[in-house]
């Protein structure tokens, strides 16, 4: 196959724009989100001319389809709210913090979410069979929808940036396969509405982005089961949408249980490391499985224990252990510190042990976090 050099470097000056304004929005995070979305709203703009030049402006296909799909997204779009606000009575309800109060803003957000889709349209279509550029576009995309959510909010966690990563990949998915004007459709849908609406369920935080979660896989599961019949992968309608939504099924379990761990809702919890104090033990970017409330008085010297010191999660090893009036204290210090950290810990001011270290696995969203948390 003959690889075309003259696309090859397009991609690559395009993606490094995409890096070059994303450095500039993180580095830049106050200010940003000041102005944020008039600013993010005309780099798109720049960026959406500067991306047709290159490629062009491709006619979508599978009109038929499109027309099949936006009708019944409707209906799914009716249910998923009508489920969630019907939670709410049993909940209450809340102002909604990540209102978009402005219709100037509302506007100027509409239109930011455009010219992203229409260059996630023209860079994802011709790149689909090259994996590397194709997840490099999509997570770029994430991480501006990120940028626009910093900027409403003013705030960003993992559990965030988790979902919108699965969300700008079923956009990506959603562009390839059916055009920009129903990835388009799925974002006004999905994200304006409840950024408009003035009141919203008093739900968990945690227990809304697992629903929000579920309603995105199985819009997924939906629309590509209904994208491979259309263009006959598959002839038996029920067999496709079997095997689909046991992906889906098992992607949702999990999901659930990656974001149970990382929200720390049962006793096991997940935290990524941004410090080099215990280096070379545990590195920056190294994700740590957390054994909560781990039992009282059994806490050993040399165990590494998580703690919480000024408002930050601190991850040191105990140095000593003694019995002083009824209860044990504990010294800590960073394997790479020069000293023991001043401080004391009773078993009450632990939250957990350390049982288990994925390298690495938590480096882009720790590097993201610590740039908006600055």
């Amino acid at each position: 196959m003959k690889i075309n050099k003259k696309g090859i470097k397009k991609d690559c000056c395009l993606l490094g724009i995409l890096i070059l304004y994303l450095l500039w929005c993180l580095l830049s995070i106050d200010n940003i989100t000041k102005y944020g979305i008039l600013i993010n709203t005309t780099f798109l703009l720049v960026i959406f001319f500067i991306t047709t030049i290159f490629f062009g402006l491709r006619i979508e296909r599978n009109a038929v389809l499109r027309k099949r799909i936006r009708s019944t997204l409707l209906l799914y779009f009716l249910f998923y709210y009508v489920i969630v606000y019907a939670i709410g009575i049993f909940f209450g309800y809340q102002i909604n913090p990540w209102r978009i109060d402005s219709v100037i803003n509302i506007i100027l957000y509409v239109l930011g979410g455009l010219f992203l889709e229409l260059i996630r349209y023209m860079t994802i279509y011709r790149n689909i069979n090259k994996k590397i550029l194709y997840c490099l576009y999509t997570i770029s995309f994430s991480i501006i929808i990120s940028i626009s959510f910093v900027q409403i909010v003013g705030d960003f966690n993992n559990t965030i940036f988790i979902f919108i990563t699965i969300y700008s990949f079923l956009l990506s998915y959603i562009s390839y396969h059916l055009g920009y004007s129903i990835s388009i459709f799925y974002r006004v849908f999905f994200e304006l509405l409840f950024l408009s609406v003035p009141v919203i369920p008093n739900l968990n935080f945690n227990f809304l982005m697992i629903v929000m979660f579920l309603f995105v896989i199985f819009t997924w599961s939906w629309i590509r089961s209904e994208t491979m019949i259309f263009d006959k992968v598959v002839e038996d309608r029920k067999v496709v949408v079997k095997r689909i939504l046991l992906n889906a099924t098992l992607s949702s379990i999990i999901f659930v249980i990656t974001f149970i761990l990382v929200t720390g809702i049962t006793d096991f919890s997940l935290i990524g490391i941004a410090s080099s104090s215990m280096s070379p033990s545990i590195k920056i970017g190294d994700m740590l499985v957390i054994k909560n409330n781990y039992s009282k008085d059994k806490y050993s010297k040399n165990d590494i224990v998580v703690f919480e010191h000024n408002n930050k999660k601190i991850v040191h090893r105990i140095i000593s252990k003694k019995y002083v009036n009824g209860d044990f204290i504990y010294e800590v210090k960073g394997d790479n510190n020069r000293d023991k950290d001043n401080i004391l810990l009773k078993n009450d001011d632990i939250q957990g042990k350390i049982i288990y270290r994925i390298p690495y696995i938590a480096y882009p969203a720790v590097e993201l976090k610590k740039i908006i948390k600055g």
